[in-house]
């Protein structure tokens, strides 16, 4: 059919039947006939654009809109529209338990623009349309949370998952992902490959939020102390969490995985990015003889050494620590079980008797650890010798003792020993 079907009607012309139904079938389904074509208002019935939502404050959220950009939508066949920000009101705020909320565009009558209210039926009612939701944690709206109506239909009809990127590392210095020779009070989360990181919204999934530097002082933390650190939400932004071990070997929380990534077993919402040892109280080093700072995300190589070149003698089968010296020990903290490259190099003989001598290794006290690897000589003469291993470490922190003993009525004379490790950190 021809469109419009109407014409003009010059002035005195009686409008006859056909006309003001060619006008009607017009305005109602552009021209065509009621068993060929919905009608306008039913196609428009849904209609919205420019709409979206933002946060505003700990438990509000905003439509943004102005005279250039307006938001534009239809609740009941009223056509409505926003030339200024619509703000959900104070007393309409979320409160109580944690839940999922939905937004819902409100008509009043005789306005052509709209309010905002919240509930946690997604059900509409009379001049209501819902458009978005969010997750209330029982003390926050979750930022990474809020959406729209349309997002979630986009994201559904797509196929579209938000990605679960952690594109940063823990660091000891500002600005500088990579690992550092250095102790420090202040720990940060620096960009690296990128500057998005995923959190999980409970009631949601996944959204991914773009950040800065995020920094936690570790001023108030005892010493010797493992702490898993987890990324959460904070205010709308992102935060660092720390979450102290029962004891050097034992989490007092364990971690879970979801959707394949590590989180707080007791709080999703809390994304696990790696594990701490203080050094000193308020202080973690993270240098060759104490690597105390363990990325799960984005790990990169780092090396571990001690080592000492003091001549000395030694006769006795019990074991100690190489030259009697109690600080020759590599200290290390990981996450989760590793397994390590470990080289020691040795130069050590015989000075008296036939036995052995013994440079070795030990996964704990020298006296009481177990072996990890070892360099032994039999000869009177000088031997430099080196031995490397595959060693698997367990999640806690580890001491590697550089030790040494003689085997019986056996005197060693020892002249260097280095201890090398290989870790992902």
């Amino acid at each position: 059919m021809p469109y419009p079907l109407s014409s003009d009607v010059s002035s005195g012309q009686p409008t006859a039947h056909q006309h003001y139904n060619n006008l009607r079938a017009d305005a109602l389904r552009l021209g065509q006939s009621e068993v060929d074509s919905a009608t306008l208002g039913a196609l428009l019935a849904r209609f919205e654009h420019g709409l979206s939502l933002e946060y505003l404050d700990t438990n509000r959220l905003r439509v943004p809109a102005s005279p250039a950009a307006p938001a534009v939508l239809v609740i009941n066949g009223c056509m409505l529209t926003a030339a200024a920000n619509v703000d959900l009101s104070a007393g309409s705020a979320p409160s109580g338990a944690a839940a999922l909320y939905y937004v819902f565009a409100v008509r009043s009558p005789g306005s052509t623009t709209f309010t905002l209210d919240i509930n946690t039926s997604e059900a509409e009612s009379a001049n209501t349309r819902r458009i978005g939701r969010f997750f209330w944690d029982g003390s926050a709206l979750v930022r990474a949370s809020i959406t729209t109506e349309t997002a979630v239909f986009s994201a559904g009809l797509l196929g579209y998952s938000t990605p679960q990127t952690c594109s940063g590392r823990l660091s000891l210095v500002s600005a500088s992902p990579q690992p550092a020779n250095t102790t420090g009070g202040t720990l940060y989360f620096t960009p690296f490959q990128g500057n998005r990181a995923a959190l999980y919204a409970p009631g949601y999934g996944w959204r991914a939020y773009p950040f800065s530097e995020i920094s936690l002082s570790l001023a108030g933390r005892a010493a010797d102390k493992n702490f898993d650190v987890f990324l959460a939400p904070a205010g709308g932004a992102l935060g660092l969490e720390l979450l102290q071990w029962s004891n050097d070997a034992t989490r007092a929380v364990d971690l879970a995985w979801l959707d394949g990534v590590l989180v707080k077993n007791t709080d999703p919402s809390r994304r696990y990015l790696g594990t701490l040892r203080t050094s000193a109280a308020g202080e973690c080093a993270d240098e060759p003889g104490r690597r105390y700072l363990y990325n799960h995300h984005n790990r990169l190589p780092c090396r571990l050494f001690r080592g000492d070149s003091t001549t000395h003698t030694y006769a006795s089968t019990t074991r100690r620590y190489w030259n009697n010296d109690s600080s020759l020990w590599i200290g290390l903290i990981l996450g989760q079980e590793q397994t390590l490259w470990m080289t020691l190099d040795a130069q050590t003989r015989l000075t008296t008797g036939s036995a052995y001598s013994d440079v070795q290794l030990v996964l704990g006290e020298p006296a009481s650890g177990s072996g990890l690897v070892a360099v032994v000589n039999l000869a009177a003469t000088n031997l430099r010798a080196g031995n490397s291993v595959l060693a698997e470490l367990p999640a806690g922190f580890s001491k590697i003792s550089l030790t040494e003993m003689a085997g019986s009525s056996t005197t060693m004379s020892n002249a260097f020993a280095a201890a090398s490790l290989l870790a992902w950190m």
